[in-house]
């Protein structure tokens, strides 16, 4: 990774790892020399789901996992940021313990003005959820 985007990385692990998430293990095995993909990844866990959110660096992208226990549902989503993915990152700390399938719809509203890309992950498709279109997935 170049130095800003080290930088970015850190930035991310650290707003995350304020908010409450879980950063040790991905952080253990980075500090360590661990190839990993996604180069940084932090969990949370909900009254009602486990979130996780991976940081593609490189990539420019962030994954998040909703694991909605009570509804039984996995849902994965890529947002690509309009700016800095700390304004991602932010809309994702803000929604941490009210995020669930249910209100996912809410989410991505709220979500949509800090990404150019907003995409629900359906096996091997992306359905747009918000989108400029140039951050389309490749």
């Amino acid at each position: 990774m170049t130095a800003a985007q080290l930088v970015a990385r850190e930035a991310f692990v650290q707003l995350l790892e304020e908010a409450g998430w879980d950063v040790e293990g991905w952080e253990h095995l980075f500090e360590n020399g661990a190839s990993l993909t996604p180069e940084a990844r932090a969990e949370h866990g909900a009254d009602r789901c486990d979130l996780r959110l991976g940081y593609w660096v490189r990539d420019g992208y962030a994954q998040l996992d909703i694991a909605d226990r009570a509804a039984g549902e996995h849902l994965r989503m890529r947002l690509y940021p309009a700016a800095g993915m700390d304004a991602v990152v932010g809309r994702v700390i803000t929604w941490q313990d009210a995020l669930d399938a249910e209100s996912l719809p809410r989410f991505v509203r709220a979500a949509a003005p800090a990404c150019r890309g907003l995409f629900l992950e359906t096996g091997d498709e992306f359905v747009a959820l918000a989108v400029d279109e140039d951050a389309a997935p490749r």
